[in-house]
């Protein structure tokens, strides 16, 4: 909610989906804009800035991390393409030993149909 104030001031609260108090401000000034500034004007007086630097291939670390679940299936499709070299596991005994450092189990709701099914890649029953 935001409420005027005097001298051009906001009072501004923040609550949550239930209406309970999360943050509260008192006084928040509020000033206009300049009329019509260019894009890149806008931005020439300000504290903060994205610059874009180009990283050399390879230079980064990126964890190895596989999949749980089965080819073929569409979360664990869009997780690990084919021809991606992504593993993908049947299952957590699967990925054991030499496994990857990440390992990703995409979770759903259960199948139409599933009743008391067991989803190996979870490793649980629904």
């Amino acid at each position: 909610r935001v409420v005027p104030g005097p001298d051009g001031r906001a009072a501004v609260e923040l609550s949550d989906e239930s209406g309970a108090p999360v943050a509260s401000v008192r006084a928040l000034t509020l000033r206009p804009l300049p009329v019509s500034p260019p894009a890149a004007d806008a931005v020439a007086g300000g504290l903060h800035r994205t610059a874009w630097v180009p990283v050399p291939p390879g230079s980064l670390p990126v964890p190895r991390w596989g999949v749980l679940g089965a080819s073929g299936t569409g979360l664990v499709d869009v997780l690990a393409p084919p021809g991606s070299g992504v593993p993908v596991y049947a299952g957590p005994a699967a990925a054991g030993g030499g496994s990857p450092a990440v390992v990703v189990a995409p979770i759903g709701p259960p199948p139409e149909g599933a009743g008391d099914a067991e989803d190996p890649a979870a490793g649980c029953r629904w």
